[in-house]
């Protein structure tokens, strides 16, 4: 029983974790084309989804490992481990790369200055978001496909 509810939980965390932040760079992108005042509202909306999609983030990893404690590591083909080890690298993207650089970008829009360092901000949430999006693709190939 309990390892289908962690199993829910995990796939639903996934799949909330993967749509969310499918968008988030091209809101940020259409954002800062906008005015000011309306960049500062839909930049901080971007930043307010993300720290969802980090409690998802962190859900898919915790269900994972706990997944795998009820089966026991050494009894997992070898893709769950290197599919574990991928999500724990595209959490720590998430984490330590992307929410800083939207909340940069938040800060700065929050501000007066100029808002020209947030185009190579946004173009990073870009780059890194694609590959976490990838390494999701991978993880999911591993965890579904039976070699």
């Amino acid at each position: 029983m309990l390892n289908q509810v962690l199993l829910i939980v995990h796939v639903m965390a996934a799949m909330l974790w993967f749509g969310g932040a499918a968008f988030a760079p091209r809101q940020l992108r259409e954002a800062l084309a906008m005015p000011r005042e309306q960049a500062r509202v839909l930049t901080a909306g971007v930043l307010s989804r993300g720290g969802v999609l980090g409690i998802s983030a962190t859900l898919v990893l915790l269900t994972g490992v706990g997944l795998a404690l009820i089966r026991g590591f050494g009894n997992l083909h070898p893709r769950f481990h290197t599919a574990l080890l991928l999500t724990l690298i595209w959490w720590a993207l998430g984490l330590f790369v992307v929410r800083p650089a939207v909340k940069k970008i938040v800060d700065i829009v929050a501000g007066d200055g100029d808002l020209a360092p947030t185009q190579a901000l946004a173009k990073r949430v870009g780059m890194m978001s694609g590959i976490m999006h990838a390494l999701f693709t991978v993880t999911v190939v591993l965890m579904l496909w039976r070699l």
